[in-house]
């Protein structure tokens, strides 16, 4: 219990060093930068079980919140759409096909594009920069994280710490996973109500 409780902790550690990372670089690589923080939810998607699918995409919107500009309901939104149709491929394919693991990884990362895209428009009351949603910087999305959806998704899920989330009972369920996914929540909640004050 106690290393799964530190797996989580590293968990969220990564999610958020991974979104910052990803801020950091725009201003240097611009449209070819990597959603960092998807492709750790992408690698821990293909390693952990199943059940655990609620704590790391918890994890990623908490990651990307206390980093980022995004209103929070539009991150749980995306992350949370993301989780249901990655679930759904998953029903339908083996989560060790090849093709499957690059096709999800591009169209994902263009949806979220798209989506963040979409949501700066409507805030800035329609006039976000073109830029952001243009076809081209849809299309780099979707080519960078297919093609680092083989590479670098697999070594960000090896990231010091991430292992211990891998030390869980055969027979532990849901159950287990909504309560670390609580808990990580309200660890996120926590720090971003005392850097506020």
């Amino acid at each position: 219990m106690r290393a799964r409780s530190f797996g989580v902790f590293w968990l969220l550690f990564w999610m958020t060093w991974a979104h910052a990372c990803s801020g950091l670089l725009v201003s240097s690589l611009g449209m070819w930068v990597p959603d960092l923080g998807l492709l750790l939810w992408l690698g821990l998607g293909r390693r952990l079980n199943s059940n655990d699918r609620l704590l790391t995409t918890t994890a990623a919107c908490l990651g990307r919140l206390s980093v980022g500009i995004d209103p929070p309901f539009a991150v749980f939104a995306c992350y949370g759409a993301l989780a249901a149709l990655d679930s759904l491929a998953l029903s339908f394919v083996d989560r060790d096909r090849l093709i499957l693991r690059i096709v999800c990884a591009g169209a994902y990362a263009a949806l979220a594009s798209t989506w963040y895209a979409l949501v700066n428009q409507i805030r800035s009351g329609g006039h976000a920069l073109e830029l952001q949603s243009s076809p081209k910087v849809i299309l780099a999305s979707f080519c960078i994280h297919a093609l680092l959806s083989l590479s670098l998704a697999p070594l960000l899920a090896r990231l010091p710490g991430l292992t211990l989330l891998l030390n869980r009972d055969s027979g532990m369920g849901m159950e287990r996973s909504q309560a670390d996914s609580m808990a990580a929540l309200g660890m996120g909640a926590a720090a971003m109500g005392r850097r506020s004050r």
